[in-house]
């Protein structure tokens, strides 16, 4: 064979073996594709331990085909870490997220904005097991990606607003929670944007955080959006679990405790299936239907649920949140000197918080000044309602309409213990807030009745 012809020959063997390379890379990246795609559906679906072999087939096609640091991998091993995730395998799924995030860092460049998918989804898991601190950094990081790519009115800004404002309700720190949250909101507002994925998760956070502050009328309209919004997800959603707690705590603050029983318990079924994958989710949902006996007149079934349950929570937000439910359950069931030491233990705990809630500790003061007053301490009880009350004006100011309970029954107590004079400048300032009504409205009426009754020669 002369030269010409061993040069052609060895032009010719190169291309074919390139084609031939090319076509096994192409049917690996096919293959990876479908793999992916059905595991993918069947996650989507709520099929959660179908889609685990697809899952761990798709990696391993990835890893082959692209190699371990290409972005596409990432996406594999991101997805295979969601599915045992839901299949309850948390350390394995922790592995999985971590190795994303790496790869996705090292594929994408640090301050890509895709990064964010990958650092939310262990953050997600992290704030499933209880790991706040860590998860409040993995979902700040994401957020300053998205403002360093995006303007701080977009949408991809106000998911992660969303996002951020979810770990704080879940962490039990509902004023950084909702100023998130309705950030979120008012950016989703102002763009006229529909994301119904990101509209459900404010809903349902506003929702829940209402409905655990008492705003009964404010949480009606959030908890019924979330509702409608999550109820397309697969029956067996985590998403959909927190929708169905949030509608059957509605339900019993509006006195049906069988309609709030049957909500509770479908949103326990979804829990129970995989507790591993949200556990806190699974004991909000267990003191949720606590309060349910005991409002269906259970009352034994009830003091055991709570009392079970107290000392599995970790979370020291949500535990005095806990605290004070059951502090109720046994104010309401005259059990005065347990509730005494439950708001006690909270209270304690609650001022040594860094990030605690001003408005527990104005529940927590508030239940110690009636169970004060009801175990005749009406020197306590009265220091009580003070500290509440300047921890209302901390809250929403001096002219806040909500001071007025808390002034009248301060009033009442003072009277009690000194006469009318010590009550004197509580009248004069329910005088002012009842001043801030019209002429004609009701409140204002109501409130200068009640006012005359406590002191009548108060003057403005």
């Amino acid at each position: 064979m002369n030269r010409a012809a061993l040069v052609m020959w060895a032009v010719a063997l190169a291309a074919v073996l390139g084609s031939a390379a090319a076509c096994r890379k192409h049917g690996r990246e096919t293959r990876w594709q479908r793999q992916s795609e059905a595991s993918i559906d069947l996650y989507n679906q709520g099929l959660y331990a179908s889609a685990l072999p697809q899952a761990e087939a798709a990696v391993t096609l990835a890893e082959a085909a692209f190699g371990r640091e290409d972005i596409r991998t990432a996406y594999s091993q991101d997805h295979l870490g969601k599915v045992l995730r839901r299949t309850g395998q948390m350390d394995k799924a922790r592995q999985l997220f971590d190795e994303a995030v790496r790869t996705s860092s090292q594929a994408l460049g640090p301050d890509a904005p895709k990064r964010a998918h990958f650092l939310d989804n262990l953050a997600e898991l992290l704030m499933a097991r209880g790991e706040f601190d860590e998860s409040e950094k993995l979902y700040e990081t994401s957020l300053h990606l998205m403002q360093g790519s995006f303007s701080e009115l977009s949408a991809p800004v106000g998911a992660a607003y969303a996002r951020l404002g979810a770990l704080y309700t879940r962490w039990g720190v509902y004023e950084l929670a909702e100023e998130s949250l309705r950030r979120a909101g008012a950016i989703n507002s102002r763009l006229d944007i529909s994301d119904d994925t990101v509209s459900a998760l404010v809903a349902a956070n506003l929702g829940e955080i209402r409905l655990k502050t008492g705003r009964l009328s404010e949480a009606r309209d959030s908890c019924r959006r979330a509702l409608t919004l999550r109820g397309s997800l697969p029956k067996n959603h985590l998403d959909l679990a927190q929708a169905l707690r949030n509608a059957g705590l509605l339900r019993l603050r509006e006195g049906s405790p069988e309609e709030a029983r049957t909500s509770i318990q479908r949103a326990i079924d979804i829990y129970r299936q995989s507790p591993e994958a949200d556990p806190q989710g699974l004991l909000d949902a267990w003191l949720d239907m606590a309060e349910v006996t005991a409002a269906q007149g259970q009352g034994e079934e009830a003091e055991a649920l709570f009392g079970k349950l107290l000392p599995q929570l970790i979370n020291p937000y949500a535990l005095v949140k806990a605290m004070v439910r059951t502090a109720r359950f046994y104010q309401g069931r005259g059990r005065l000197e347990a509730a005494e030491s439950l708001y006690l233990q909270a209270l304690a705990k609650q001022v040594t918080s860094p990030r605690a809630d001003r408005q527990d500790r104005e529940d927590l003061l508030t239940g110690l000044a009636q169970v004060s007053v009801l175990l005749g301490k009406r020197d306590k009880a009265e220091g009580y309602l003070q500290r509440a009350l300047e921890t209302n004006d901390e809250l929403h100011g001096e002219y806040d309409p909500g001071s007025f309970e808390l002034l009248a029954a301060l009033a009442r107590l003072r009277i009690a213990r000194r006469g009318f004079a010590a009550a004197r400048p509580c009248c004069v300032r329910m005088k002012s807030l009842a001043m801030c009504y019209g002429t004609g409205n009701p409140i204002r009426r109501s409130a200068l009745s009640r006012i005359a009754q406590l002191c009548p020669d108060t003057r403005p």
